[in-house]
């Protein structure tokens, strides 16, 4: 019984860390760009008191559980309409690449970008960035720049091409926004804000190309992308995380029951 109470606690654990999951989960349902994440669980360590053996199965007594892993789901979320340029969003597969301050690359499937200055007085370039302050960048890796000065509107194609509107009315084609896929997409790191880095011996080296192409989802300017999370989903394995977790603690409760049964046999 010493042995199932230990037990019960692997397995209070391992379910308070998928509920602490569903509550982030839960807690992004309209994050944009969020993708919900999944628990699995595996058995912790086995006591073989007898190996299995011709004409027997053995003995084998498991010694409790552990959260095996927690995984993104990529899914797409839903398309919502803002009908505000700097808004996009990637329809299938592929992230955004952006920079921060220091001049990190980072990657977001957030596209609530807005035109900000550069800082200067009065500005002479205006940026595409999101909440975090990245510069959203081109398919050369650098900062989408707009002439301060002369930029009215922009619009951005379904496959990232990108164009001006001066204030002579004039349309100017200003680059190309591209687009970055991973083989592996569960592998890379999240860092918070949306943001996820690179790591190449788990996802797979960034592979860039025109939003459309091959492994590359189009593109949709004036439109966000809404957390993938499913709350009928996320409330059912709530409920079935607390029972488990229920059912974990009454392990201990039994168990330590039958601990006091034996102690009291001295008397």
């Amino acid at each position: 019984m010493i042995g199932s109470m230990y037990d019960g606690v692997s397995g209070l654990m391992a379910h308070q860390q998928r509920m602490d999951v569903i509550g982030n989960d839960i807690a992004n349902v309209n994050t944009v760009g969020y993708k919900e994440s999944d628990v699995t669980f595996k058995e912790q360590l086995v006591n073989v008191i007898q190996s299995p053996a011709s004409r027997t199965i053995g003995k084998q007594v498991g010694m409790g559980v552990m959260v095996g892993s927690i995984s993104r789901n990529f899914k797409d979320g839903v398309l919502v309409e803002t009908q505000r340029s700097g808004n996009l969003a990637i329809g299938g597969d592929g992230f955004f690449q952006v920079i921060d301050a220091g001049g990190n690359t980072h990657y977001t499937r957030a596209g609530d970008f807005q035109l900000v200055t550069d800082g200067n007085n009065p500005p002479a370039d205006l940026y595409l960035a999101n909440s975090n302050g990245n510069y959203l960048t081109d398919g050369a890796g650098a900062p989408i720049a707009f002439p301060a000065n002369d930029t009215v509107d922009f619009s951005v194609a379904i496959d990232g091409s990108i164009t001006r509107t001066d204030a002579l009315g004039q349309k100017i084609a200003m680059g190309q926004i591209q687009t970055a896929f991973f083989d592996n997409p569960g592998g890379l790191l999240s860092t918070g804000n949306n943001l996820y880095d690179e790591v190449p011996e788990a996802s797979g080296a960034a592979q860039f190309g025109n939003p459309g192409a091959a492994g590359h989802g189009e593109l949709y300017q004036g439109y966000l992308e809404n957390s993938n999370v499913d709350l009928a989903r996320e409330f059912t394995d709530m409920i079935i995380t607390q029972r488990g977790f229920q059912a974990n603690s009454r392990s201990i409760t039994t168990g330590d029951e039958m601990l006091m049964e034996i102690m009291s046999l001295k008397r």
